[in-house]
């Protein structure tokens, strides 16, 4: 789910991207969600440039899509089946959204697929000539992903703030982890994928033979040690929304650092891991200099930006 926002948020401006989904017309209903059969869009959408329409897109998009990454549906007692959802060919947007990351011959290729577009791919699906960039940001407000003494902290195929070698933002949030607020605010359970792991365990990628790897937080890169923790207490309702705003107007007149600039221009690939939508669609918001940095690649279809829900 996360990623279907962070990527609709992105590309949000001048393009009609239609998304096409095996689900019949008819099946596009609560009931289908319900029944656990899920896809990332509900048919085809115009994105405007209006914040409006925006706001809308979003709702919606929330709405069609259910995050399950471990949870059985009550109908079918199991997880739910998995759709892939790619773009028609006149959009030259190379996205992938997949509740499962790369598990399974048919999400395999269609990565392939996008893949095969890409200009330094040679028209085959030779991942040895690419550069993958994973981004974590979505899950970075997970107890577990902070908190070494949460259960799925050492989670083996999870991912936590050790793992990612998270160098800038604090990591001293004690005092947040067992919070509850009034309307029962805290932060998020359960926890996110490595993505360098293999397809066959996880629906990761690093069996893929990609030419070299990176993962990374763009927050980390681009916010001052306690604006995270700042983040947090706003998103636990401890401070008032006076706090948030002013923070992110700080944020938003960020220049991306020259790191984190080359890594982007040299992806070919981005990865984003599942968790939260809304903090996803606030790295975007809070970073227009990262955004267009990214929306400038996939416009040109010189990168391929994919997910897991």
């Amino acid at each position: 789910m996360s990623f279907l926002i962070v990527a609709l948020a992105l590309v949000a401006a001048q393009h009609s991207v239609m998304a096409t989904c095996p689900l019949p017309e008819a099946d596009q209903s609560q009931d289908a969600f319900e029944r656990g059969e899920t896809c990332a869009s509900p048919g085809p959408h115009r994105l405007e440039t209006g914040e409006d329409d925006m706001t809308a897109m979003l709702q919606d998009s929330r709405r069609a899509v259910r995050s399950h990454s471990q949870t059985p549906t009550a109908r079918n007692g199991g997880l739910p089946k998995q759709y892939t959802c790619g773009l028609k060919e006149k959009s030259k947007l190379l996205l992938m959204v997949s509740s499962s990351g790369v598990r399974g011959p048919d999400i395999k290729a269609s990565l392939d697929e996008l893949v095969s577009a890409l200009p330094a791919a040679d028209g085959s699906a030779n991942y040895s000539k690419l550069n993958l960039l994973e981004i974590y940001d979505p899950c970075m407000l997970k107890s577990s992903f902070w908190n070494e003494a949460d259960d799925d902290f050492n989670a083996e195929t999870g991912m936590n703030y050790v793992k990612l070698g998270i160098k800038n933002m604090t990591h001293d949030l004690e005092d947040n982890f067992n919070y509850v607020g009034p309307d029962e605010e805290m932060m998020d359970g359960s926890w996110c994928y490595n993505e360098w792991t293999n397809s066959s365990i996880t629906g990761g990628l690093k069996d893929l033979g990609f030419a070299s790897h990176a993962q990374v937080s763009i927050m980390d890169h681009m916010m001052q040690p306690g604006e995270f923790e700042e983040l947090v207490r706003a998103d636990l309702g401890i401070t008032g929304s006076a706090s948030a705003e002013a923070l992110m107007g700080k944020l938003q007149k960020r220049p991306v650092p020259s790191t984190l600039k080359r890594l982007i221009e040299e992806a070919d690939v981005f990865a984003v891991c599942g968790g939260n939508p809304d903090l996803g669609a606030f790295v975007m918001r809070a970073f227009p200099a990262v955004a267009k940095l990214l929306k400038k690649k996939l416009e040109k279809g010189r990168a391929v930006y994919m997910g897991r829900s």
